[in-house]
This record gives structure tokens, C-alpha cells and sequence, in this order.
């Protein structure tokens, strides 16, 4: 038989190596009045009692009071995790850790998307904060996942808030928490009806669409939803005058409004378009 095995683990720990209730507390984090209030329910209880009523825990206990931790902080009911440590089975406790698995994994998701929501905004704002209104550059920007609602259609003259509207209720796993831009097919769309974007879209970290990576031409203005004053027109100037090619959509951006500003006619409205050189 091999002397160096400690017998006392299997016929049961002695008093010299029982831990007092301050000290299992210390290490397992778990407050001396919870401990006792898990004794008193029967939940988790003291391997020993002294003969002052002081409680002794064995070391391997601190496995199990930190798995009831576990398990609270978890949500999972005092009274489902009593009737498991009465009734011990492998099943069981299975089943319970799948339920509140499942139920975290929902949470989880819940927060991702909140955090999700606020990183946009912190973006859009702080972008806005930063821009000189007043310059019209080229700069590269990073790619945006998007949402991208349908194509809008405007031979029934249909409004911008119509239009808008229609993009919020029938577009497919639209999440309303995101903010939404406007996007045009092409520069000469955006100078012909610049308060009429051909299609609505949610910047969506989870959305399958997104805005490319590349140089764009970027303006800016201030206005009522759809107000775009004279912006298109001296895009389109700087565009000539730089011999600038403007490539694809136009993307139209509020970085700052109602949510952040409450006079509708300072909403801070970002358009850039994707450029390159024209060859000769």
C-alpha cells in the first residue's frame, strides 16, 4: 500500500484540518452571515460544529459553496439548488446547468446588442464632434455594416417621412434601436432629389450589408431630417475641381440629432461618397 496517501481524505477529515468560518470566508468570498444562513436552511452546512457552536468546513467543501455561488449569481432559485444538494444526481443537475445556460446565452445576446447600440452612437457623435463642418475632404474611411432596406421607388412621390416610415416597419429584422442614413444609386440622384434617398438603411453591427472601405469625398451640414441646403452642389464643384471621379452611392449620416440635439435645425448631417482619380 502506498504510505504517502492520505487516508484521512477518505475516512474523514481531522479537527487540525478543519477551516473556522472566517477563514473559509476569506477564501471563498462567500460572507460569514450567508454561510450561516445556508446552514440554517439546510443548504450548504458545516462538516463540524464546535462545542462553542463554531462552524468548521472541510477544505473540499469550498468546491461546493463556490458552485452554489456559481449558481445564484446565475439566477438559478436557492430552493432548485437545496433540492439538488439533497437529492444529487447527474441528470438532474444537467438539466438545471442547461436551462440557465440557454437563459445567460439570451442575456448575453441582450447585451451585446445593447452595447452594441451604444458604440454606435458614442461613434456617430464623437465623429461629429470632430468634423470641420466648414471643409469638404477627402479622407479614408472604414468600412460600416448596415441593414439595407429596399428600394424606395419614388414615382408616387411618396415623402421623406413616408418613405422613412415605411423602411421602419416593413424592412425585415430592422432593430429601431440603431440609427438609420440615407443612401442615393449615384451622385447625379443625390443632385437631382437630394431629400429623396432610393433606399433607407440601419448602421447595424449585425446587419449583412455594409458601406465599403475606401477614400471618400466627405461634407457636412445642418438641417432638418432630408434638408441638405446647398451640400450636393458644392460636392459635386469640389468633386470637378480635384478631378475626382465619384464612385457608387451616396451615404447621407445624421451623427448628431434628436437623440443628442434638441433644435431640429442643427441635426449635424455627415454625405460622403467614394472617389477615385479620373485617368486621363
Amino acid at each position: 500500500m502506498n504510505e504517502n496517501i492520505d487516508h484521512t481524505y477518505f475516512e474523514g477529515v481531522d479537527a487540525s484540518r478543519l477551516i473556522s468560518a472566517r477563514d473559509f470566508s476569506k477564501i471563498t468570498k462567500v460572507p460569514v452571515s450567508t454561510l450561516k444562513y445556508y446552514d440554517e436552511i439546510g443548504l450548504f452546512k458545516p462538516l463540524r460544529r464546535g462545542e462553542n457552536g463554531y462552524r468548521y468546513y472541510a477544505p473540499q467543501q469550498v468546491v461546493t459553496v463556490n458552485f452554489i455561488r456559481v449558481l445564484t449569481q446565475c439566477g438559478v432559485p436557492l430552493k432548485t439548488i437545496s433540492e439538488m444538494e439533497r437529492n444529487r444526481n447527474p441528470k438532474d443537475l444537467l438539466q438545471v446547468l442547461h436551462k440557465h445556460e440557454l437563459e445567460l446565452d439570451r442575456e448575453m445576446r441582450s447585451l451585446r446588442e445593447r452595447y452594441s447600440v451604444l458604440h454606435v452612437f458614442v461613434d456617430m457623435i464623437f465623429t461629429g464632434l470632430l468634423a470641420d463642418e466648414s471643409v469638404l475632404a477627402v479622407e479614408e474611411m472604414p468600412a460600416i455594416p448596415l441593414l439595407m432596406g429596399a428600394e424606395i421607388g419614388h414615382s408616387d412621390n411618396r415623402a421623406f417621412y413616408e418613405s422613412f416610415v415605411r423602411f421602419l416597419a416593413q424592412t425585415p429584422r430592422v432593430n429601431l434601436s440603431f440609427p438609420v442614413g440615407g443612401l442615393f444609386a449615384d451622385m447625379s440622384g443625390y443632385l437631382a432629389a437630394p431629400s429623396e434617398p432610393s433606399r433607407f438603411f440601419s448602421i447595424d453591427p449585425f446587419g449583412d450589408d455594409e458601406k465599403p472601405a475606401g477614400r471618400y469625398l466627405v461634407g457636412y451640414t445642418r438641417g432638418f431630417y432630408g434638408q441638405m441646403n446647398d451640400l450636393p452642389e458644392k460636392m459635386a464643384a469640389r468633386a470637378a475641381e480635384q478631378n475626382l471621379q465619384l464612385v457608387g452611392p451616396v451615404y447621407t449620416i445624421y451623427l448628431h440629432d434628436e437623440v443628442s440635439v434638441s433644435d431640429p435645425e442643427n441635426y449635424l448631417l455627415q454625405v460622403s461618397v467614394q472617389v477615385k482619380e479620373k485617368t486621363r
